[in-house]
């Protein structure tokens, strides 16, 4: 009986296929696992040959995500955790009946450990503070200069970059800490900086070690810097500022697609954590009308620190179903399209056009869109 199932032509037809499947599916499996690895490789030896980009922007790499994190089996291992480390600056109270209460709030300071560090050193940057204080104030209360609101933002504590995953595939890992400050502090911070020329005029970089120090309190923003791919034209999207957003100076700036600040919309509540992901979804839909459901992808690519403006920002790639065209977000009403973006524009996922538009535009974008678009071209395609 056996004998005749074996010499049987159809069973034998049968054993062969099968077993040519499971043959073809280690192959495939085995190559697709080299080709990853590859491509990998390539993508950690490129980062290593390419770091003209921080000198040219002031941009400092705190890692390079390769592979990228992505929102799928990877998104634990991007993380943004909440410290009891508070940070508000209060209006002078002199200007408080000029204010909007249940934006200013705050009535006195609340000061981190690390305020008092930093002003130990800097003692007569404290003048330089009070000065902001009140000039920043006056900016909201004449709704100028980008200060229209004051939005409760995430500052930086601490970033933990180099971390891998445990198992064999030892997967990138960002681990941030992060405080809770607003707007009005950030934007005073910010000004008091610039009288510091150790923080504002230094050539050298700053380290990890010197950030996650008493300089944490200038880390006062979380940024996004995200560039949409579109699937119908193979293309990705950049804008021109409005020239009245914030640290604009009146000039209409190209960035990528979208830019946004961390804040406490992106507040998980079930985890009581800061969900990045989500984060990237609002900017997507406040400033570009996308949905959720529009979306196809999310990789951030890598974390960075900017030292004109002391932020530390994620460039991430948002991949768009093939259903979503530009026609179609050109004609989207978005509700801060009109005070944050101008135009938007097109240009072709090919490293060549990214290389170009990136050295044709060095004197009219920000240095995050340079870097942001540099890392895409690297890491990205």
């Amino acid at each position: 009986m056996l004998a005749e199932l074996l010499t049987n032509p159809l069973v034998t037809l049968f054993v062969g296929a099968m077993l040519g499947a499971v043959a073809q599916r280690i192959v495939d499996v085995g190559w697709n696992s080299t080709v990853r690895s590859l491509r990998v490789t390539s993508k950690r030896k490129r980062v290593r040959r390419e770091r003209g980009i921080e000198e040219q922007t002031r941009i400092t790499t705190l890692a390079p995500f390769v592979p990228p994190i992505d929102w799928s089996d990877n998104r634990e291992n991007i993380k943004a955790v909440i410290r009891p480390r508070p940070f508000f600056l209060a209006p002078p109270k002199d200007l408080l009946s000029k204010l909007d209460v249940s934006q200013f709030p705050q009535r006195d300071d609340v000061l981190p450990e690390n305020f008092e560090l930093f002003f130990q050193e800097w003692p007569e940057a404290l003048e330089a503070l009070e000065a902001a204080r009140r000039e920043i104030i006056l900016q909201f209360i004449a709704a100028d200069a980008g200060a229209h609101f004051n939005g409760r933002k995430y500052g930086v504590l601490r970033a933990r970059p180099y971390e891998r995953t445990v198992d064999v595939a030892e997967l990138p890992k960002l681990r941030l800490e992060v405080y809770d400050t607003d707007y009005f502090t950030q934007r005073v911070m910010d000004r008091v900086r610039r009288e510091i020329p150790e923080l504002h005029e230094r050539r050298t970089l700053q380290t990890l070690e010197e950030l996650n120090g008493p300089r944490s309190i200038f880390r006062n923003a979380l940024g996004l810097s995200v560039i949409v791919e579109l699937s119908s034209t193979d293309e990705i999207i950049v804008t021109r500022r409005a020239p009245g957003a914030a640290y604009s100076d009146g000039k209409a700036w190209w960035y990528v697609s979208v830019t946004e600040a961390v804040s406490q919309s992106d507040f998980d509540s079930q985890h009581k954590e800061v969900d990045l992901f989500d984060a990237v979804r609002r900017g997507l839909q406040e400033e570009l009308g996308i949905e959720r459901s529009e979306i196809a992808e999310i990789r951030f690519l890598s974390a960075f620190f900017e030292n004109n403006f002391f932020q530390d920002g994620l460039v991430v790639v948002v991949e768009l179903k093939e259903s979503v065209t530009m026609t179609d977000l050109k004609n989207r009403f978005p509700k801060d399209r009109p005070m944050e973006v101008s135009q938007l524009h097109t240009l072709k996922r090919n490293p060549t056009v990214l290389r170009k538009w990136v050295e044709e535009h060095a004197d009219d974008a920000r240095p995050q869109t340079l870097y942001a678009l540099h890392t895409y071209r690297t890491l990205g395609l």
